[in-house]
């Protein structure tokens, strides 16, 4: 359970012999707390008690902004490829790359790149049309399995490969079979080449 008393922020009247005084609790809302926007809201309500009598206050209407968190310890080596090869089925492809997504509401998965990706004593530049056409370029396409034909080209910003993503428990869902497939122009020099392809989750 996510949900946070921030104690540090917690106070109480300095004189707890007095008949009232103004109690201060305050709390952070656990990470897959309901995002709530429009008519969706929270209500509150807290208590104290002691052994006098009890006291209560309610606060209505409040909003609860978007949250998602993403992990991946994974990485996706290519291994050995071949000049002016890739965009097929079966192709320079790299499958069951594992993500975990945690939102408290509606999320989009999307994929970027570098735009650069440098090697021991080379450099390739990342070509978001997927025609590599020019040297030393090289793209990615992905998709949330290895259905080839529903793939879509990677860019440099963040492209959607499903914007189904509902509220999670606070585990998470693991989508483990992201793909992804590799091409590199007819003219690309031979080196180890490394560089960042980055899972996002963001607000739908």
């Amino acid at each position: 359970n996510t949900w946070t008393i921030l104690t540090a922020n917690c106070t109480k009247p300095n004189n707890m012999s007095n008949a009232s005084g103004e109690w201060i609790f305050c709390m952070m809302a656990g990470k897959v707390a309901a995002e709530a926007t429009g008519t969706d809201d929270w209500d509150l309500f807290a208590e104290a008690g002691d052994d006098v009598g009890t006291g209560n206050f309610t606060v209505n209407g409040k909003g609860m902004n978007w949250y998602g968190e993403i992990s991946t310890a994974a990485t996706a080596p290519f291994g050995d490829v071949d000049n002016d090869s890739g965009f097929a089925d079966n192709t320079n492809e790299i499958t069951d790359i594992s993500v975990n997504y945690i939102s408290n509401g509606d999320y989009d998965q999307q994929v970027k790149s570098d735009a650069i990706w440098t090697g021991s004593s080379e450099t390739a530049d990342y070509d978001a049309t997927g025609a590599c056409s020019s040297g030393q370029e090289f793209s990615l396409m992905a998709y949330i399995s290895d259905t080839f034909g529903s793939a879509v080209q990677v860019d440099t910003t963040g492209v959607s490969i499903d914007n189904t993503g509902t509220i999670t428990d606070e585990d998470g869902d693991d989508a483990t079979t992201n793909t992804l497939w590799l091409r590199i122009a007819l003219v690309f020099s031979n080196d180890s080449y490394s560089g960042n392809i980055v899972y996002i989750i963001a607000d739908n």
